[in-house]
């Protein structure tokens, strides 16, 4: 991590900067996070880029507004200039959700994202996790015709299910639910 090119630039591999951020948050520590990205920003990751973005999400604030603000700075300045990816939307999809912004997200969905995007399996599973993960007033019902047949993400899954007990869903409908994703073989 310590070797650095002709010119001076750190070299590491932006998977591992990034395990480093997210440990960080994990800690409840997104400043660090924010000090690692500053580090090795030289490296024009999408990766760290997108990781900057959760961990300003986790920043304290004293409001929505604040954290809204400091999420559309970052996505504005870092990561939009450098063209987003699926991944990119993903993560502010998600570093809304963390922000408590919860209504922004259908804004954010219909008029932010690329409609080529939103077909992209793993964008459309962060945007109904987010839902059904931060926004209170969502049910599972109001996602469920959304949900993919094949459900990818682990994350998404358990969001559905935690969401289905909390709306205090019929047996019948969580077995429905359940059964499909994790009764038969999960391999491709």
């Amino acid at each position: 991590v310590n070797e650095k090119t002709a010119d001076g630039q750190l070299l590491a591999d932006p998977e591992i900067v990034t395990k480093f951020m997210q440990k960080f948050v994990s800690f409840n520590k997104p400043n660090q996070a924010i000090k690692i990205f500053n580090s090795f920003k030289s490296l024009e990751s999408p990766l760290l880029k997108n990781e900057l973005l959760l961990a300003v999400a986790h920043l304290p604030a004293n409001s929505r507004e604040l954290r809204m603000n400091r999420i559309l700075a970052i996505w504005n300045s870092v990561i939009k200039p450098a063209t987003p990816t699926a991944s990119s939307y993903a993560s502010l999809i998600e570093a809304i959700g963390i922000s408590g912004n919860t209504s922004q997200l259908h804004t954010i969905w219909g008029k932010e994202i690329p409609a080529d995007f939103k077909k992209d399996n793993k964008l459309m599973e962060s945007y109904l996790f987010t839902v059904l993960r931060f926004n209170s007033k969502a049910t599972f019902d109001s996602v469920a015709n959304k949900l993919p047949e094949k459900i990818e993400s682990i994350d998404l899954i358990n969001a559905g299910l935690f969401k289905m007990v909390k709306n205090k869903v019929s047996r019948d409908k969580f077995e429905a639910f359940y059964s499909p994703q994790f009764m038969k073989s999960r391999a491709p």
